[in-house]
């Protein structure tokens, strides 16, 4: 092969590597908000479901939504 084809041929391997690490870093990114966001979702539905209990006086621990999965769902 000519000194110009290596050399083209190297150009696109880097170019293909850093479209594809840039194409990883923004879907690792978006999947890791997607997460943390049904997280989020998932424990204020759980915290919305202990209030009537803290209200009642049933739990004595107030719900939030950093320990919503801690606080047993009918514990006195």
């Amino acid at each position: 092969m000519d000194p110009e084809t290596v050399e083209a041929l190297l150009t696109l391997g880097k170019l293909t590597l850093i479209i594809g690490a840039g194409c990883t870093a923004v879907m690792g990114s978006l999947y890791a908000i997607l997460a943390a966001a049904v997280h989020y979702c998932q424990r204020r539905d759980r915290r919305n479901e202990l209030m009537p209990l803290y209200n009642e006086g049933t739990i004595t621990t107030k719900p939030t939504i950093l320990n919503a999965y801690s606080i047993p769902e009918h514990a006195s």
